[in-house]
């Protein structure tokens, strides 16, 4: 029973989601079809809009999938108040209508907590958000004790770049606004996912 749940079910809230998955800390795949920032637990992170993919499709399944509404949010990083539009806008460009393998950790009200990585086969896994601290958008957030060890260094590295070259919220703010400071904000997005690429 357990395995044809797992092969055949849509699941389309997190209610639908059988406790054992968030137990077991079960990978499964989704797409993505719409991106926000929100509050959770005093601070703000990705929340994305998913169809879940089964693992075994039939075209039932395939045929529904413009009502499936799966919602999950993203801890691990905490996105400053001024640049949540920046925020959202890259983690749509840089998800939407992608393929990504979340890795299920708690439930949340009607939200599901998750590690996300987008599935790419000319690179390694992208973890979801890191783009968003390398630019300096936000920083590691203080509600990281369900996140694996390998997902948070993830999120550390690419904020400790921007510590480094002073991007965002942690550039002097004797040097401008917000929008002053990302002139060049192509040209790091740019550098940053080129750094994924095994050449």
């Amino acid at each position: 029973m357990g395995h044809s749940v797992r092969a055949f079910s849509r699941f389309v809230s997190a209610s639908d989601i059988p406790d054992q998955f968030f137990r077991d800390r079960v990978q499964i795949y989704v797409k993505v079809k719409s991106v926000n920032i929100s509050a959770y637990k005093s601070e703000n992170v990705p929340k994305l809009t998913v169809s879940h993919i089964p693992i075994i499709q039939t075209p039932f399944t395939k045929n529904s999938e413009l009502n499936q509404n799966l919602s999950l949010l993203l801890p691990g990083l905490h996105i400053h108040p001024e640049y949540l539009e920046k925020a959202r806008e890259l983690l749509s460009k840089e998800t939407s209508a992608k393929k990504l393998k979340v890795c299920l950790l708690e439930r949340h009200e009607n939200d599901a907590i998750v590690e996300a990585r987008i599935v790419n086969r000319l690179r390694r896994n992208t973890v979801v958000g890191a783009s968003l601290l390398y630019l300096g958008f936000g920083k590691i957030s203080g509600n990281c004790g369900l996140m694996s060890s390998n997902y948070l260094n993830v999120l550390q590295r690419s904020e400790d770049k921007a510590r480094r070259w002073k991007r965002g919220i942690w550039e002097a703010k004797t040097q401008g606004s917000p929008a002053a400071l990302y002139k060049s904000y192509s040209s790091r997005l740019f550098a940053y996912l080129k750094s994924f690429v095994k050449w």
